[in-house]
């Protein structure tokens, strides 16, 4: 009988992947409706959330649109291609909604991707959804929001 290894085995495509998360979404939509909301309470039911560097990342867009618009003169935006994600992605939609909206949907996706993220690696692994897994995900984000303050 030949041996498996890491190189032998096929990776799946890319659709079987895309077809395997719609299924999973369309058997357990309630459970995922349900989590999400549960995840983004805190990140809405706070004023300000501090976390770590995410002033500095508000900072910055703040920024890059005065910077934009004219408003301020002697600085330039000089174009990064590492680290900047999240700060364009404030930026982008502080300019449609303004920054305090921003900053609470731009950690939302953060903590969304952390949490559904974490529960698909884990489900790949096993070839299951990790449902008994899920109370150590919330805490893995809470323990990201432990220094989040009201």
């Amino acid at each position: 009988m030949p041996q498996l290894t890491a190189d032998s085995m096929p990776l799946p495509s890319r659709e079987l992947v895309i077809v395997s998360a719609l299924r999973f979404l369309r058997t357990n939509a309630f459970a995922f409706l349900g989590l999400s909301i549960l995840l983004l309470v805190p990140c809405f039911w706070h004023t300000h959330i501090q976390a770590g560097d995410l002033g500095s990342h508000i900072y910055n867009a703040w920024l890059a649109q005065l910077v934009e618009r004219h408003q301020i003169s002697g600085l330039l935006v000089i174009p990064q291609w590492n680290n900047v994600l999240f700060d364009l992605i404030v930026l982008h939609i502080a300019n449609l909604l303004g920054f305090l909206a921003a900053e609470k949907v731009a950690v939302s996706l953060v903590v969304l991707i952390l949490f559904w993220g974490s529960f698909s690696f884990v489900a790949g692994l096993s070839g299951r959804p990790p449902w008994l897994l899920t109370p150590f995900f919330l805490l893995l984000r809470t323990a990201m929001r432990s220094t989040w303050a009201s």
